[in-house]
């Protein structure tokens, strides 16, 4: 799983347009995958990940096994159908998971046909 979470920070870091989509004020998200707990910090000055609890309550919480968790990572399948189908737990607001979801989906594998 910390692979998964490394490529999507190198990824934002490669992938120069996307940093203008990130906000000026760290984001932070907390990712929770049984006894598992990562959080990731967003800004456009600086972008990591922390494998491990830290005190303080995220903008947004994603509770969910660790199947769902590499799906949603990998950008198989986009974070909102997962909350649709019940498979994810979703807290914060709906302006923040939109963001997360369109950077996650935007750092994904290109796969040329």
């Amino acid at each position: 799983m910390n692979e998964l979470f490394e490529r999507i920070i190198v990824e934002i870091n490669e992938r120069k347009h996307l940093k203008v989509l990130l906000p000026r004020n760290p984001l932070t998200i907390k990712f929770e995958c049984e006894d598992e707990e990562w959080t990731i910090i967003l800004s456009r000055e600086n972008c990591k990940y922390i494998k491990g609890s830290i005190n303080e309550k995220g903008d947004l919480r994603i509770c969910a096994s660790a199947h769902v968790l590499n799906l949603l990572l990998t950008g198989e399948i986009r974070l909102h159908q997962l909350s649709k189908y019940g498979e994810i737990n979703v807290e914060g607001s709906y302006r923040h998971s939109l963001l997360l979801e369109s950077i996650i989906w935007l750092c994904r594998d290109y796969k040329i046909a």
